[in-house]
């Protein structure tokens, strides 16, 4: 047995198993060891007193030779509640010792849990003033352009876009580039939109495919195959957009065109099932 710094028990020919490695030394811990060592002095001083009675000619013979028998009683009993007192002391201590360490650990674990949470939670927050910035910026950029601040609204969006390029702010400064004419830009734009991340503020995909056939009305009014595929692919997403098409002043260029005509009278027919099929009533 050593009495280290770590308060270890040594098995010369025993071999125990930690997780590292094997090893002929047990940690006790410091109680451990006071615990050892007054179990070891119990049964010396008990083996002793067994002995007493026959063969002690010291002082309670000569002084009191009849009582010897009733002290040496008396002094068992009280040498053998002292000690089971203190063993239980020990041994309940060394109890609420683990049991606090759980606690504790237990604690810990539940702190740095909770403190997680807060650190997801205030992310979670900051990415939604993010947002919510971004956002703003966008309707202050479209609110300018219906004001006719055409140069303003495009410099605010560009610096938005810079900040964060999203589907939202690419579909406003597309926009706002058709409103000065820039049909190629805002086709261009548009185009590149679809790999952006989106705020969720809107259909994004299906609008783009809307606006770019509108565009594409307006640059290239002759290609009604381009116009056509688009509008295709917007309507799949969001079939209400077939319903809009006869209104929307984009394709006032082509919508005597009997071939755009006829696309567009199927479109809304498949407009209509893929509705009825969602559910939903196409009127």
């Amino acid at each position: 047995m050593t009495t280290g710094d770590f308060h270890s028990l040594h098995f010369p020919h025993f071999k125990l198993q930690n997780e590292h490695s094997l090893k002929n030394t047990l940690d006790t811990g410091f109680l451990g060891h006071m615990l050892i060592g007054m179990m070891s002095g119990i049964v010396m001083v008990s083996i002793t007193l067994t002995q007493i009675p026959d063969g002690m000619l010291g002082i309670l013979d000569l002084a009191a030779p009849s009582s010897h028998s009733t002290i040496l009683t008396i002094a068992k009993s009280l040498f053998y509640t002292c000690t089971t007192s203190l063993i239980g002391g020990f041994l309940g201590l060394r109890l609420i010792i683990n049991v606090s360490d759980k606690t504790f650990s237990h604690l810990q674990d539940r702190v740095k849990s909770l403190q997680s949470q807060v650190s997801e939670t205030a992310k979670a927050t900051a990415k939604i003033s993010e947002e919510q910035k971004l956002l703003d910026e966008i309707r202050l950029a479209r609110a300018f352009m219906v004001e006719g601040n055409i140069d303003e609204a495009l410099q605010l969006i560009e610096q938005n876009l810079r900040i964060k390029p999203t589907k939202e702010g690419a579909f406003t400064k597309a926009f706002i580039l058709k409103r000065k004419n820039d049909y190629a830009g805002a086709i261009s734009t548009l185009e590149n939109s679809f790999k952006l991340q989106s705020l969720g503020v809107l259909n994004t995909d299906a609008n783009i495919f809307f606006n770019l056939a509108c565009y594409y009305a307006l640059a290239a009014p002759n290609n009604i195959g381009k116009i056509a595929e688009l509008l295709t692919k917007s309507v799949e997403l969001r079939p209400e957009n077939a319903f809009d098409i006869e209104n929307e002043m984009d394709f006032v260029g082509i919508r005597d065109v009997d071939q755009f005509k006829a696309f567009v009278i199927t479109l809304r027919e498949k407009a209509g099932n893929l509705l009825k099929n969602r559910g939903k009533n196409p009127n």
